[in-house]
C-alpha cells in the first residue's frame, strides 16, 4: 500500500485551531442588496453593467432579483459572484470577499453531526412536518489532479476549506423549522474511480456499486455513467451563499461572510462539471414559462412554447410535473440511510442522476390521469388537492394498493409511480432511499417539445437499495398489461447521467483512504 504520509488528520485539534484562528477574523456581515453600505449591488435601475461579468446584459436585464440570482448561480465563477456581491470592502478592495445578511455557523466542530446527510435537525419543515428542500442546489463534480494517492498536507488543506464554509454560514434554517433555508449545507462524496488508486480496496461493509453496474441492473445504458473522482453537493435558499462557497473552495476569496478563508481545493481537485437546479413553490413555471430571459444555463434556452405545458403547469407547483414530493411516509429516515458498521460507519452511499423530462407529453394527459400516474388509481383530486397539499404528511400509498398492482394494471392499463416504487419498501413498509436534493435544470429545454432537465440525488445505506427502488419503478413484470404512457412517470423521463459515491462520515470527508485505520 502506498503511504505518502497518508495518516488520518486529527480533525478535532485541527478544527479547534481553525475555529480559534477565524473567530478573530469575523466581522459584521453586510447584505449587498439591503445594506446601504453595501455599495452598488444588482439593481434593475442601473444604466450599465459595471459588475465585471462577461455575460452581456446580465445586470441590465429587467428581471426580478430572484430570477437574476438563478441566472448567476448557473453561470458561476468570478463574473457571477461579482454581479451579486457588493464591490465595497473594509480595505477598499472589491474582489476578495463577500459579506451577506446570513448568520455565521458555530465555531465548535462538535456542533456538526458526524453524518453528512443528517439535515433534518436544521432544515425548514412545512406545516405537516415534511422536509422542505432548499430552493437552489449546486453540484460540483471533481477529479483529483495527482496520479498518486493524496498526502497528509492535501488532507489538511481540503479539510480547512470545508471548515471555512461551516464557519461562514449557519446550517440552513439553524433548527428553526419555520424559517427559510438561508444558510448552507453540503456533502462530499468519493467514487470507485477515486478509491481505485489505493491498495487495498474498500471494506466489505461498504456496498458501493459502480454507476455502470447500477445502470445495467436498472435496464439503462451503461454508457451514461459518470466516473468523476468526487462530488460536492451544496444547497441553500440563498444563491450568493452557493456562489461564495464555490469561490472560497477554489481560492477565489480571502474572506467569506466575515470569516477568513483557509484551505483550498485549487491544485488538488479540478472542476470537471457543475450542475445547478431549483425547486420550490412556483419556481418551475416562473423560470420555464413566465421569464424566458432568466434561464439557468449559459446557453440561454428559449421559453417553453409547448401548449400542453403552458396551459397546465400550475403557477404554484414546486416541481415541473406539477406535484410536491418528499412526504414523510415516502422517504427513508436518516437512520435507515446510514452505514452502521466498519470504518465508514455513520456515512452513507449517494447516487446522483441527471434526467430529461418530457413535460409536453406528460401534460397531454388530463389532470385525473396525471393524478393516477403520479400516485395511484385510489387517489382522487380531493385527496390530492392542487399540488399534493391535501395529502399533508402521507402519500396515501397503502400496502393494499401495492398488493393489487397487477390487478390494477390488468383492469386499468396503468399504474401509479408512487405505488410502484412502494414495491421496494422493507418488511415494515418503509422506504429505502432518502432524497437529499432534486430540482429542475433547464439545460435540456426543447421549447416546442416541452422537454427539460432534472437533477435527482438520494442517499441510502447501500447502493443496492437504490437499484431495488429503481427496479420497482420499472415493474417490467407488468409490461404486458400496461397501455402506452401508463407506466407511472417512467414513459416521461430518460436517464442521461448517473454517478455513485460513498459519503464518508464527517471526520473522514477529506480525501479518505479505503481503510482509514491502516
Amino acid at each position: 500500500m502506498t503511504s505518502n504520509s497518508n495518516q488520518d488528520v486529527d480533525r478535532s485539534d485541527r478544527n479547534q485551531e481553525i475555529a480559534s484562528d477565524q473567530t478573530g477574523e469575523r466581522s459584521t456581515p453586510a447584505c449587498p442588496f439591503h445594506d446601504p453600505a453595501g455599495g452598488n449591488g444588482p439593481s434593475e435601475e442601473r444604466e450599465r453593467d459595471d459588475s465585471g461579468t462577461d455575460q452581456p446584459g446580465l445586470v441590465d436585464r429587467a428581471v426580478d432579483r430572484r430570477s437574476f440570482m438563478r441566472t448567476a448561480l448557473a453561470i458561476g465563477g468570478t463574473s457571477a459572484l461579482a454581479a451579486v456581491r457588493s464591490p465595497a470592502t473594509e480595505d477598499g478592495a472589491g474582489s476578495n470577499r463577500i459579506d451577506l445578511d446570513v448568520p455565521q455557523g458555530p465555531t465548535n466542530p462538535k456542533a456538526f453531526p458526524e453524518r453528512q446527510h443528517a439535515w433534518n435537525q436544521d432544515i425548514k419543515k412545512d406545516p405537516f412536518g415534511n422536509v422542505v428542500l432548499p430552493n437552489h442546489q449546486l453540484i460540483l463534480f471533481l477529479n483529483y489532479v495527482d496520479k498518486g494517492t493524496p498526502t497528509g498536507r492535501e488532507r489538511n488543506e481540503v479539510e480547512s476549506a470545508f471548515r471555512t464554509l461551516e464557519l461562514a454560514f449557519q446550517r440552513l434554517a439553524a433548527g428553526d423549522s419555520d424559517a427559510d433555508n438561508q444558510g448552507l449545507v453540503f456533502m462530499v462524496g468519493y467514487s470507485r474511480s477515486y478509491f481505485d488508486r489505493f491498495d487495498p480496496d474498500l471494506p466489505n461493509s461498504v456496498d458501493f456499486l459502480r454507476p455502470e453496474d447500477v445502470l445495467r441492473r436498472t435496464d439503462d445504458d451503461p454508457d451514461k455513467a459518470d466516473n468523476y473522482d468526487a462530488v460536492i453537493l451544496l444547497s441553500s435558499d440563498t444563491v450568493p451563499v452557493l456562489l461564495g462557497s464555490e469561490e472560497a473552495l477554489f481560492g477565489g476569496l480571502e474572506h467569506l461572510n466575515g470569516v477568513k478563508v483557509r484551505g483550498t481545493l485549487e491544485g488538488i481537485f479540478e472542476k470537471a462539471e457543475r450542475r445547478t437546479a431549483f425547486v420550490g413553490k412556483g419556481l418551475p413555471r416562473e423560470n420555464l414559462v413566465d421569464e424566458p430571459d432568466a434561464p439557468l444555463t449559459d446557453e440561454t434556452p428559449e421559453e417553453i412554447t409547448n401548449e400542453s405545458v403552458t396551459e397546465n403547469l400550475r403557477g404554484d407547483a414546486p416541481l415541473s410535473m406539477g406535484y410536491k414530493s418528499g412526504f414523510k411516509d415516502n422517504v427513508a429516515t436518516e437512520d435507515a440511510a446510514t452505514i452502521t458498521t466498519g470504518p465508514f460507519k455513520e456515512g452513507t452511499t449517494f447516487q446522483v442522476s441527471k434526467l430529461q423530462l418530457d413535460l409536453g407529453k406528460w401534460y397531454e394527459n388530463k389532470r385525473e390521469s396525471r393524478d393516477e400516474l403520479m400516485f395511484s388509481h385510489e387517489h382522487s383530486r380531493a385527496d390530492i388537492g392542487d399540488i399534493g397539499e391535501n395529502l399533508e404528511d402521507d402519500s396515501g400509498i397503502t400496502e393494499d394498493i401495492v398488493d393489487d398492482l397487477k390487478k390494477t394494471a390488468e383492469e386499468r392499463g396503468r399504474v401509479g409511480h408512487a405505488a410502484k416504487t412502494a414495491l421496494a419498501r422493507n418488511e415494515d413498509f418503509e422506504p429505502l432511499i432518502l432524497r437529499r436534493s432534486e430540482g429542475v435544470n433547464n439545460s435540456f429545454v426543447k421549447p416546442e417539445e416541452g422537454k427539460v432537465g432534472f437533477n435527482f440525488s438520494a442517499v441510502m445505506e447501500e447502493i443496492q437499495d437504490f437499484v431495488k427502488t429503481r427496479q420497482a419503478m420499472n415493474t417490467s413484470h407488468l409490461d404486458d398489461y400496461i397501455d402506452e404512457g401508463g407506466h407511472g412517470i417512467l414513459p416521461y423521463m430518460e436517464v442521461t447521467n448517473r454517478a455513485t459515491f460513498l459519503l464518508p462520515p464527517r471526520k473522514r470527508r477529506s480525501l479518505p483512504r479505503p481503510l482509514p485505520n491502516e
